[in-house]
């Protein structure tokens, strides 16, 4: 998640754009932050089994920890957003 979201952490705004361009804003849950559901996107992809989550921020770690425990996307959501990633030409891996 390169460091997180612009203006929340230390990612750059560059490393967003996909996000954007797919627009999977309309797929988070009402509060649910980027990060969140991309944590939550990871968590629900069938042959991740693994997932390195790093950060400094106690605030971000407790958000983390709450995606976590909340699972992964609904199976629907989970395919709408690899549906809008692969009409963008970011292909998920299957």
């Amino acid at each position: 998640m390169a460091r997180g979201e612009p203006g929340e952490g230390l990612g750059g705004e560059d490393r967003w754009k996909k996000f954007d361009s797919a627009r999977l804003d309309e797929l988070r849950a009402e509060g649910e932050s980027r990060t969140a559901f991309l944590l939550r996107f990871l968590l629900a992809h069938p042959d991740i089994h693994t997932t390195i989550v790093g950060t400094l921020n106690p605030a971000h770690l407790q958000e983390n920890i709450a995606m976590a425990r909340k699972g992964p996307l609904p199976a629907d959501v989970y395919a709408e957003a690899k549906r809008r990633l692969d009409a963008i030409g970011e292909k998920p891996a299957e």
